[in-house]
């Protein structure tokens, strides 16, 4: 069978695209890329070369069971186009949230001959309206079982598969990662004083105000257990690590929640312990984690303060 052609038309439209676009070739197994256009090398951080003749699971890690790939795969087989919602990870290893539309291309004879892929930065998390809709409705049952239906938050299980691949990456790659551990100061005499309502309802805010400090796309936020908060982060050196974690326990303590028990401030605070740099080689999820904790163990002994161990 020869290779089907690349139409001229369809690939300038492509490369005239603001947002991220792909052209694959639908003949071939693997559905490999022809054509990425500028705008979806620099989301990505892959060269074109990288690219070209390869299939798009490149992007997909190791996180291949979400909704959103099984509505793409689906149609694919189908040859009809449709859009979804996926999370993908850059070269770099870091994750983020794409809004994916597939559109079927076929030459003589509605014979399919090529894949457009069409591609936007996802800033809600979670499943898209009708096909072509742009609207956003709640997260699918499928993700929603991997998320902390008190926080939205991940659930430690979900955080700790993209945990580990983010941290195999940053070995092989030798690049910096920080993982921060989160505890609510007193967390024990606050419920008894309340109630575990109570305690609940903080928790939530406690949740907002953590979030409030990772805005970015690639911030990985879990409730790790009860009172314990975890999140992973990328391109922080030590000075960033200590100013990011002071700057939590400040927020924590400005929503002025009062605690009349607690041993360390009148109002509900949080410790933080941070664990960052370049991990060293053959370093495992669980050591990475038991320094985060080791330091945040160091930061209840005082309460109401970060203390950071680096990496390496």
């Amino acid at each position: 069978m020869n290779k089907p052609a690349v139409p001229d038309a369809c690939r300038l439209v492509v490369e005239s695209l603001p947002d991220g676009a792909v052209l694959v070739d639908a003949t071939r197994p693997d559905h490999p890329v022809v054509y990425a256009n500028p705008a979806f090398l620099r989301m990505t951080g892959y060269a074109a070369a990288e690219l070209v003749g390869r299939s798009l699971r490149i992007l997909h890690g190791e996180v291949t069971t979400q909704p959103g790939l099984r509505r793409l795969r689906d149609a694919i087989a189908a040859g009809q186009g449709t859009r979804a919602v996926v999370q993908n990870f850059r070269k770099g290893g870091e994750p983020f949230w794409m809004d994916v539309q597939i559109v079927p291309i076929r030459g003589e004879g509605g014979v399919l001959t090529h894949w457009v892929s069409l591609h936007r930065e996802a800033e809600v998390r979670g499943a898209p309206d009708e096909p072509g809709t742009g609207r956003f409705r709640a997260m699918a049952p499928e993700l929603l079982s991997r998320q902390d239906s008190l926080t939205g938050f991940r659930t430690r299980v979900a955080f700790e598969e993209l945990l580990e691949h983010q941290l195999a990456v940053a070995v092989r790659d030798r690049v910096a990662l920080t993982l921060f551990m989160l505890r609510v100061d007193e967390f024990g005499r606050y419920t008894e004083t309340f109630d575990r309502a109570a305690g609940d309802a903080l928790l939530k805010r406690v949740s907002i105000a953590i979030g409030g400090c990772f805005r970015r796309s690639s911030d990985l936020l879990a409730r790790y257990d009860d009172d314990l908060f975890a999140v992973l982060a990328t391109r922080m050196d030590e000075d960033q690590m200590r100013a990011h974690g002071g700057s939590i326990c400040a927020r924590v303590s400005d929503l002025r929640i009062h605690h009349p028990h607690s041993r360390v401030r009148r109002y509900v605070s949080l410790s933080v312990g941070v664990a960052g740099g370049v991990p060293p080689s053959g370093m495992s999820l669980r050591q990475l984690v038991e320094l985060a904790l080791e330091s945040l163990e160091q930061a209840r002994a005082e309460g109401d303060t970060a203390r950071v161990r680096l990496l390496g």
